[in-house]
């Protein structure tokens, strides 16, 4: 709080008037970011054909995604912070405001993948933020770690880059969204 009162220029108190506690305004700031990103994202996919393909649509999220490495690190805090943080009211209101967020996204992609099932857009973007985070905490790690990978070649395996296999998965994820789609058995 003391740091982010200096650059804002103001007195540690003044942020107390709007925040309660640190945790209050990390989840402001972290709504903020994802307010920003998925109405880039809605954006972004406007500009898809119809039908585009899942590499398509997956290489627009992965780019998407570029520069806003603090947000998918703090992906795996939100909720655990905001369901300790609020009560049961503000909750559905934070909950309400992010599926806000992620609605315009998730109609998107049905529009650019017209075989994905009704629905399945919001579908995909729950699994992939569970792919961004797992992608993430992989290919985000200590220095030591990436010199171990890549002096052992045993390893190297583990000597990832986030674009690269976050493109990957989630390509993974739409084809495999998109077939089963067709399948009348699958809910």
């Amino acid at each position: 709080m003391s740091e982010l009162a200096q650059r804002l220029g103001l007195a540690k108190g003044t942020l107390y008037l709007y925040f309660e506690t640190k945790e209050q305004l990390f989840i402001v700031l972290f709504e903020q970011m994802l307010e920003e990103w998925l109405a880039e994202l809605a954006q972004r996919y406007c500009c898809l054909p119809v039908p585009a393909t899942p590499g398509q649509v997956a290489l627009v999220m992965a780019e998407s995604l570029e520069h806003r490495h603090p947000m998918i690190r703090l992906f795996p805090l939100m909720h655990h912070l905001a369901g300790n943080v609020f009560e049961e009211e503000e909750m559905a209101a934070f909950d309400r405001r992010v599926l806000s967020y992620l609605l315009p996204v998730a109609q998107q992609v049905e529009r650019c993948l017209p075989d994905l099932r009704p629905g399945w857009g919001f579908r995909f973007l729950l699994h992939a933020r569970a792919v961004t985070i797992g992608t993430f905490q992989r290919a985000d790690k200590p220095e030591i770690a990436r010199r171990v990978a890549i002096e052992n070649p045993d390893l190297r395996g583990f000597d990832i880059t986030f674009e690269r296999e976050f493109l990957f998965a989630v390509e993974a994820l739409l084809r495999g969204l998109l077939e089963m789609s067709g399948d009348p058995q699958v809910e």
